[in-house]
């Protein structure tokens, strides 16, 4: 574990909002960051697209070394899959648990409600990418100008502009 580092659980598409913010290096550095295995084999399938999404999985993928990757026994998540929770956010709820892991990021805007039930019932704080751009902001990593930059080049690569996840990020920040 780095050194003063905070243990956190990315799924997939936290990940790839911060490689498309150009802060996927930042967090690495500020944070150990821990998946899944199955959030490892969504990147590599993501990755395969030659698209904007597919080439941050891509980054991703590169500093794969700096990612402790999990694995999750099926049993232990298959439960709670439903049609707002993929695999892949599933297997991140069993990691999220644990004691010495911090939190929980996503960006899967339309799973956060049935997230945020796990995240009560286990004890685990739950948040989206926009949380932990305030909280490198607040450790004077980001300053406030970079964050906000940060979030609208993730948003707008992401297709964010005017949804509700770009609200609800702004208010974050």
């Amino acid at each position: 574990m780095r050194k003063n580092s905070r243990r956190i659980v990315f799924d997939t598409s936290a990940l790839i909002s911060f490689a498309l913010g150009d802060v996927l290096d930042l967090v690495n550095d500020q944070y150990e960051p821990v998946i899944s295995r199955v959030v490892l084999d969504e990147l590599k399938e993501t990755a395969k697209y030659d698209d904007g999404t597919g080439k941050a999985a891509k980054k991703v993928l590169v500093r794969s070394e700096s990612l402790d990757i999990a694995k999750v026994p099926k049993e232990d998540y298959r439960e709670l899959i439903t049609s707002r929770i993929d695999e892949g956010e599933a297997s991140c709820i069993p990691l999220a648990k644990k004691e010495d892991h911090e939190a929980f990021i996503t960006d899967d805007f339309g799973a956060v409600h049935q997230l945020r039930t796990y995240s009560r019932k286990y004890g685990f704080e739950l948040g989206l990418s926009a949380v932990l751009l305030k909280a490198l902001n607040i450790r004077g990593q980001l300053s406030q100008k970079e964050m906000e930059r940060t979030f609208d080049r993730i948003a707008r690569k992401r297709g964010w502009l005017g949804q509700a996840i770009y609200k609800y990020g702004k208010d974050i920040l």
